[in-house]
């Protein structure tokens, strides 16, 4: 976000925990623990901590990271090789597609191999042309989105968000998808629509979720800002309390007095 006469770019930072099952069918059945951004990309210079909210930023328009999605993942690179190498060519089988897709995802952000990144992308597409109705595919809606948006497709990507939102409601993927929404308005200085957005994902997001709500409330004083408006300090205070290392040091970056 801005600081003082200059734009910065907004950090993301949550770690919300969502648990689901990977692999190709019942083969793997390991769990994978997804996060929001594995670290921010924060500016060099350190910020100050444990400082007073800064008055609102100057008119510039705010930036917005769209790595909003990534993964810890449970397996090493070398076992994400071997279950690509176990799985290719997976053909049309969807288990095959998504155990291939998932590895190559999961070797993409421990490497960050575009090419490989950009092989789980063709076999993310693939496997919602295959099986539309494949039992997962409210995660392969997600992870192929990731995907779109890690390469700068973000009309692509928004586009698949939004037919997660259409058809899988239920799904605990569901809140990603409303802040991606928010962070793409809030990018085209919309703010009133992401702060619509933003609330949504709020509404979604369990109270014990604290790490979720504190980036929420770092994203909903963003697009205060965007409007024209104060931005309150508590809710930024109460969210520099509840963050993780990185979302701290985002915030402290981006809003604190320097």
């Amino acid at each position: 976000m801005a600081g003082r006469g200059s734009t910065m770019p907004m950090r993301m930072g949550m770690l919300a925990v969502l648990w689901f099952g990977c692999g190709a069918g019942t083969a793997e059945p390991e769990p994978v623990e997804v996060t929001q951004a594995p670290a921010p990309r924060l500016s060099e210079s350190a910020p100050r901590r444990h400082c007073a909210i800064a008055p609102t930023p100057a008119v510039a328009a705010p930036t917005a990271d769209v790595d909003v999605i990534a993964n810890i993942v449970v397996r090493s690179a070398a076992e994400a090789r071997v279950t690509i190498d176990r799985h290719t060519p997976p053909g049309n089988d969807p288990d095959a597609l998504f155990a291939v897709a998932h590895a190559e995802t999961d070797l993409y952000r421990l490497e960050g191999d575009a090419q490989v990144l950009q092989s789980a992308i063709r076999h993310w597409a693939q496997l919602v042309q295959a099986a539309p109705t494949y039992a997962q595919m409210d995660q392969v809606l997600y992870q192929l989105a990731w995907g779109l948006g890690a390469i700068d497709q973000h009309d692509r990507a928004r586009q698949v968000y939004h037919r997660l939102i259409q058809h899988y409601p239920q799904s605990a993927l569901i809140v990603v998808a409303y802040i991606h929404f928010g962070d793409h308005f809030l990018r085209e200085r919309d703010g009133v629509a992401a702060t619509r957005f933003y609330e949504r994902a709020k509404e979604m997001t369990p109270e014990d979720d604290v790490l979720t709500h504190a980036y929420l409330a770092y994203g909903h004083a963003w697009a205060t800002s965007v409007s024209g408006d104060a931005v309150e300090p508590e809710p930024l205070e109460r969210a520099l309390d509840a963050a993780n290392e990185p979302l701290r040091a985002a915030i402290e970056t981006d809003w604190c007095a320097r």
